[in-house]
């Protein structure tokens, strides 16, 4: 039982992990796509320089992220992910981010 539990908790800190790993990545996108976006209308050497080592940088996290989210995803093969929501105003649901239960399947 013992060893059950803890296997959740482990599962449970990888799957919020991963909720986050995930999050990063889709912000790396989108700066990536901003900076390819504005690219034609720099006409100033030095800034298309930063440009392109800023490129670089987000490209090489984006890479390191997606390793991560890969093995995360390795440790919670085969576990179903219930993620929780909650009602805005609207009456639109909004993705909290937080993981509640984890299934072991």
């Amino acid at each position: 039982m013992f060893l059950l539990n803890k296997e959740l908790r482990i599962k449970k800190a990888a799957a919020e992990e991963l909720c986050k790993v995930k999050n990063e990545l889709d912000e790396i996108l989108t700066l990536i796509g901003n900076i390819e976006a504005n690219y034609q209308h720099i006409d100033n050497n030095d800034l298309i320089e930063s440009n392109i080592y800023e490129l670089n940088s987000l490209r090489a996290k984006y890479k390191y992220l997606f390793k991560e989210a890969k093995e995360l995803g390795e440790l919670l093969k085969g576990t179903t992910i219930k993620t929780a929501t909650k009602e805005k105003n609207t009456n639109e649901k909004e993705e909290s981010g937080i993981i509640w239960d984890i299934i072991s399947t």
